[in-house]
């Protein structure tokens, strides 16, 4: 499974479109998935994005799974 964290939703909106992601409700972090992939909108800070991280392993219980951060910095 493909587990993306995006600070803000302009950078996870391509993802979200390309994958058929469709958000979940009553999380604490915005989270989308679909079949093979999921992603988290952690907002900016690293602290956020450890936690938004934390809080996308824990809900996407696999054992077989690539994280990546995916932004853009400017």
């Amino acid at each position: 499974m493909k587990l993306f964290v995006c600070a803000l939703h302009p950078e996870a909106r391509p993802l979200i479109e390309h994958y058929g992601m469709q958000k979940e409700t009553d999380t604490p972090f915005a989270l989308y998935r679909s079949g093979e992939a999921a992603l988290v909108i952690s907002g900016i800070g690293k602290l956020r994005s450890a936690a938004a991280t934390a809080f996308l392993l824990e809900r996407c219980d696999t054992l077989e799974a690539v994280v990546l951060n995916v932004g853009v910095c400017g």
